[in-house]
């Protein structure tokens, strides 16, 4: 078998004798025709703005080559208007590389004047010593020569006993006092009277606030001294928020006011334009990425990268090293590259909680097949399936990807199956294998009712929840998890049920009390439940009266209630792919009335509702109340189905407890998980105990 080589992009900036793409040349002649030119008032800033990746480094280089070259011929000027222009002395300088010093400002002018000294402004400082007549020459060496002593590392001293005492540069205040004349003696020196000095801060967004703040601090120095353009290479929007933070403790700089403070040091303001998809194409077929068997993918690559040439050529070293790793190991085979492109980019697209979801949650491949197409159909506009995905909501980016894949007829669970664990796809024997297996990725074609949809009967709202598969219990890793919450399973439900909205309520359960000549609970009085409390879940039952009341409404209806089984109840409380909470996996307090709410009560049932909701539209399924279910419970259940999927548990045989789930308003958060298992005996009525029904479709 023939080994394969990543063909990798680098990402370093371009050199000068490589071809710049995104208009990025005439973006360059622009901005140093705008620095050369003799009509530009100087000293003037230009910030260069863009995010991460979009090619500040290359443009600035670019025109400093401009600038820099020639031989007397402006290589940006047209024939006509070359006397237009006036002679550029250019310092590059790498602020973040100095972010460990105390003085970046120091750092600049030693930038400057290594500048200056390699391009033989030490020679003219030699030849003006020789000249008695130049009044000058004595002040700018001693400005040398006071860097030579304070800052070190600069070879510049004329006479080493022309300044026997001590610098007047040695102290702080010092410098800043006879900083301007001696740096302007120093620039008319090296540039005359006509040429401009232009300075590339390089990376400004790197920096610690500090330091950022320092630079421009340092740039304003200069912005009184004729000759000078500074070009800022750097996301300003995030130079803004290090200007905020610099002064967040001070209280004296705002939004506005960080936003005036940069636009008095930055006159200018160019933001490298969004690439384009086409010319984004074009790069990478000039870059010979895109072979054949990539197909459509590479739409999807840079949708993915946000059309980002840094983030692209990330992405396309990222895939091409994965899939040299796929076929150098002979795993390759059969293995559609457009859909092991596409999916290698989703990946890397998504946001942290939908990786681990994938890669460790939904370990049963069809569960997780599943979920990637119900992710494409949500990102396509099914808002059915948004209370499955709303922890993503805020992710555009993820949300375009899925919206832009196009996976082949050949990309089912099994396919995916091997992306996620980079292993070779089975051989099919079976015909009917192979006919499942080609039907793919259905997408976008959900029928049936809303996830949301009610349904009532005997005056109490219920939800349906689809028979399948979905995740039950907590990883091994979860450390506010509990031992009897694990290990992480697959359950399948194999028919669809009905279950409550609310937990029962005061008002429905005394109907029961009065009808069946049911003990009410304690804190009703007469047997009438509370005046103000007719919504609230009823307490104070134990599984004995919540099991008494499912009996009775059964034979008053001729239809089967029971209490939900724990695994019924976990499916309909968090959805198919394991959310920790109705809403998804970040707690929020106003999502649930938990201990963290303060409230110290029951609520009535729905107050949370929608926020609060499980993906099927389940209330109150955190919090409020523990909910009695119809198993025994029995601490290391879990432990007995590590091995397969189990279908439709119902817990232990025998026991002496049975379980609670949900938590509720007098236990804090770790208890709302939905993964949390509680326990009691069937006899004890506590105040925070109560119950939801399950019914059995006829």
């Amino acid at each position: 078998m023939p080994y394969e080589t990543p063909h990798i992009l680098h990402d370093k900036p371009l050199g000068d004798d490589e071809k710049a793409h995104f208009h990025f040349d005439k973006f360059a002649i622009t901005l140093a025709r705008l620095a050369a030119s003799t009509d530009t008032d100087t000293p003037v800033t230009v910030g260069i703005s863009g995010p991460w990746g979009a090619g500040k480094t290359t443009l600035l280089r670019r025109t400093k080559s401009l600038l820099d070259d020639g031989d007397g011929q402006q290589l940006f000027a047209n024939d006509s208007d070359q006397e237009k222009f006036r002679e550029c002395k250019t310092v590059w300088f790498d602020a973040w590389k100095y972010d460990d010093e105390d003085g970046l400002l120091v750092a600049l002018v030693r930038v400057i004047l290594n500048a200056m000294r390699d391009d033989g402004l030490l020679n003219k400082f030699k030849a003006a010593w020789e000249n008695p007549e130049e009044d000058e020459v004595d002040f700018v060496s001693m400005f040398i020569n006071a860097f030579q002593f304070t800052f070190g590392g600069l070879s510049f001293q004329l006479d080493p006993q022309a300044h026997t005492t001590e610098s007047p540069f040695k102290g702080k205040a010092a410098f800043f006092d006879h900083f301007d004349e001696a740096f302007e003696s120093l620039l008319n020196t090296w540039v005359g009277d006509e040429g401009a000095l232009v300075v590339f801060i390089d990376d400004l967004d790197r920096c610690l606030p500090e330091k950022v703040v320092q630079v421009l601090e340092a740039v304003k120095l200069f912005l009184d001294k004729p000759g000078c353009v500074f070009m800022l290479g750097a996301d300003l929007r995030q130079v803004q928020k290090a200007v905020l933070v610099h002064y967040e403790d001070t209280e004296l700089m705002n939004l506005t006011e960080a936003r005036d403070y940069l636009e008095k040091i930055i006159q200018l303001r160019f933001e490298i334009p969004p690439v384009q998809k086409n010319k984004m194409q074009a790069l990478l077929d000039e870059k010979g990425v895109l072979v054949a068997d990539w197909g459509e993918s590479w739409r999807t690559l840079i949708t993915g990268a946000e059309v980002n040439p840094r983030k692209v050529k990330t992405f396309v070293n990222d895939l091409n090293l994965q899939w040299a790793m796929l076929k150098n190991s002979g795993q390759a085979q059969d293995v559609n590259r457009h859909d092991f492109n596409s999916w290698q980019v989703l990946i890397r697209s998504a946001p942290e909680g939908f990786i681990e979801r994938v890669r460790e949650v939904l370990k049963d491949k069809d569960l997780r097949f599943q979920f990637i197409q119900e992710a494409v159909q949500w990102a396509r506009g099914n808002e059915d399936l948004a209370p499955k995905f709303s922890d993503y909501a805020e992710s555009l980016r993820l949300r375009r990807v899925l919206e832009e894949l196009d996976f082949s007829d050949e990309f089912n669970a099994v396919a995916l199956d091997s992306f996620v664990y980079l292993t070779a796809l089975p051989v099919l024997e079976e015909p009917e294998q192979r006919e499942k297996a080609a039907r793919g990725m259905e997408l976008g074609r959900k029928t049936g009712t809303s996830a949301h949809q009610i349904y009532t009967f005997e005056d109490m709202e219920f939800v349906k929840i689809p028979a399948g598969k979905f995740i039950m219990g907590s990883l091994e890793d979860d450390d506010q998890a509990y031992s009897n919450e694990k290990p992480q399973h697959t359950v399948e439900i194999t028919q669809d049920y009905y279950i409550g909205r609310f937990p029962v309520t005061n008002a429905q359960y005394q109907t029961f009390v009065q009808d069946a000549n049911q003990e009410p609970p304690s804190y009703w009085d007469n047997g009438q439940y509370p005046t103000d409390k007719a919504d609230h879940p009823v307490v104070e039952v134990s599984w004995n009266d919540a099991v008494a009341y499912c009996k009775w409404l059964s034979r008053k209806t001729d239809k089967v209630y029971r209490l939900p089984t724990e695994a019924e109840w976990e499916k309909a409380a968090r959805g198919e792919y394991g959310n920790i909470y109705p809403w998804g996996d970040e707690w929020d307090s106003g999502k649930c009335n938990t201990e963290e709410s303060g409230i110290g009560d029951t609520t009535p049932v729905g107050q949370y509702s929608p926020d609060g909701d499980s993906p099927y539209g389940c209330a109150d399924m955190s919090g409020n109340v523990w909910e009695w279910c119809a198993d025994w419970y029995v601490v290391g259940e879990y432990k007995r189905r590590v091995d397969g999927v189990v279908k439709d548990p119902q817990g232990p045989e025998k026991g002496d407890n049975r379980a609670l789930r949900g938590g509720s308003w007098s236990y804090y958060n770790r208890y709302a998980r939905l993964s949390a298992r509680y326990v009691n005996h069937p006899y004890l009525n506590w105040y925070y105990n109560g119950f939801r029904v399950f019914l059995l479709p006829s």
